[in-house]
């Protein structure tokens, strides 16, 4: 695999999942998947996801993280809306949970009400 000058979290990924490809068999594989994972404080199965995903897509996918990271995933005038409702039903006393406030966007967009 190809290495480059970036963060040592990157470098660490790229050694402990080169050492799970050059694993001869399956249980040499596993035992490097289980050491991996310890190493990088995540669990068995997102390390062989990561392996699987810089087999199809290459080795570029170690460097990415998520390309929404630190926005908002709804429109933010949404988010607010929904902030504004949770506040109002926890207001003196009462209680509401986010269940309750999702079925309560929901019919109102069934009546076809502008949320926001």
């Amino acid at each position: 695999m190809l290495e480059n000058d970036d963060s040592p979290e990157y470098l660490k990924k790229l050694k402990l999942i080169d050492a799970i490809r050059q694993a001869p068999n399956k249980v040499p594989r596993r035992d490097a998947n289980a050491d991996g994972a310890k190493a990088l404080g995540k669990s068995n199965r997102t390390i062989k996801g990561m392996v699987e995903k810089l087999e199809q897509v290459g080795i570029a996918t170690l460097a990415v993280g998520r390309k929404d990271k630190g926005q908002y995933r709804i429109v933010k005038e949404c988010h607010d809306f929904v902030i504004y409702l949770y506040k109002w039903g926890n207001r003196e006393g009462y209680r509401i949970n986010k269940n309750q406030i999702n079925v309560y966007l929901t019919a109102l967009a069934d009546k076809g009400e502008r949320l926001w």
